[in-house]
């Protein structure tokens, strides 16, 4: 979403997990005037939920950079050279996130987002020191994805595959974050190919059951 599509979608925090997959897939991708997108003010809606459990983590998965100049290299295709128009401030959201003890997992797509990437992950690295054991990991799929025929291939019709690419970047960072709390040591997850080879074997499976039974 974009400045003009109207305010970022937000589902409060629950343990109903229907309610969630059901906001989920009423979400469409459309709009946008230009290339970047309004990162800011979706960072800025995770940031101001009310954050209870004492394991947290939040998950960017981005496919185009924020707005301002500083965070990518296209140029004029940017609306908003200078930043957020609303005067959000990456640097200071991404310290937020650090100061709140908040894991970060950006779940990298594509080339495009690489500069963005770099930049947020040096202002939350730098927003503490080593006492705070909250971490910012990056879970880079563009291998992965270019393997599979380029991020345009990846359709509707490929849904249990980008399902098990999205699920090998997010689910072992979640988990290591669950670690990090419990065992007060920063813990990092598997690499994503390692993560990827056993969800993809798992959708495969299940496809594999659905034609069976389909055929019965």
């Amino acid at each position: 979403k974009d400045f003009g599509d109207g305010p970022a979608q937000v589902h409060p925090f629950t343990e109903d997990i229907s309610a969630v997959i059901n906001f989920i897939d009423r979400q469409q991708a459309d709009g946008g005037d230009d290339f970047p997108e309004d990162v800011a003010g979706g960072l800025a809606a995770a940031v101001g939920l009310q954050w209870a459990s004492q394991a947290r983590t939040v998950v960017l998965i981005a496919d185009a950079p924020c707005h301002g100049q500083h965070h990518h290299a296209f140029g004029d295709t940017d609306s908003y050279p200078a930043g957020d128009p609303t005067g959000l401030s990456m640097r200071t959201l991404m310290q937020a996130f650090r100061g709140s003890h908040i894991d970060f997992t950006f779940v990298q797509l594509l080339s495009d987002t690489d500069k963005m990437q770099r930049n947020l992950q040096l202002a939350y690295e730098s927003a503490a020191g080593p006492e705070n054991i909250s971490k910012f990991e990056l879970r880079d799929l563009r291998d992965i994805i270019e393997e599979a025929g380029g991020y345009t291939a990846l359709g509707t019709e490929r849904a249990g595959e980008v399902s098990a690419m999205l699920s090998a970047a997010v689910t072992p960072s979640i988990h290591a974050s669950y670690q990090s709390y419990t065992s007060g040591v920063q813990t990092y997850s598997a690499p994503v190919r390692t993560s990827y080879a056993g969800y993809r074997g798992s959708s495969a499976r299940k496809a594999a059951g659905t034609a069976m039974s389909a055929a019965r």
